[in-house]
């Protein structure tokens, strides 16, 4: 059976998800951080900033406490410690959150601050990496 990009006349339609270059003789998934979301491609799409592609036929938001530049897939980027991602669709460890005074936030990709200093303490991020 012959694929094709275009139309159904000469084979059958390259289906979602997939991929068919000009002459294919069976459709090729789309590869990890890419997608097609539409039937006859010839090739598929990198995914766009703020999604991870990983099962190759729609982005999906990145998810709360990581950043997701073009091109991602499985390969999440966590917000470094001392930050937080409130939010999904991030795209840049610039959209990530400083912690906000008064609180801690020592693990990459959190969502939310991990809590407040304790009475009569100041939290920096410096601080809690040379304890651990």
């Amino acid at each position: 059976m012959f694929f094709s990009d275009a139309d159904g006349v000469t084979g059958d339609i390259c289906p979602i998800g997939h991929h068919c270059p000009v002459g294919s003789d069976r459709p090729l998934p789309c590869n990890n951080a890419t997608y097609m979301n539409d039937a006859g491609a010839a090739e598929c799409l990198t995914c766009p900033k703020g999604f991870q592609c990983t099962r190759g036929d729609i982005p999906e938001p990145c998810p709360a406490g990581f950043y997701c530049p073009e091109g991602t897939g499985h390969d999440v980027q966590p917000c470094p410690a001392g930050t937080f991602g409130p939010t999904e669709g991030l795209n840049s460890i610039d959209d990530c959150t400083q912690c906000s005074g008064g609180d801690y936030c020592e693990t990459p990709g959190m969502d939310a601050v991990a809590g407040q200093c304790d009475a009569g303490h100041y939290c920096t991020i410096e601080l809690l990496l040379t304890l651990n």
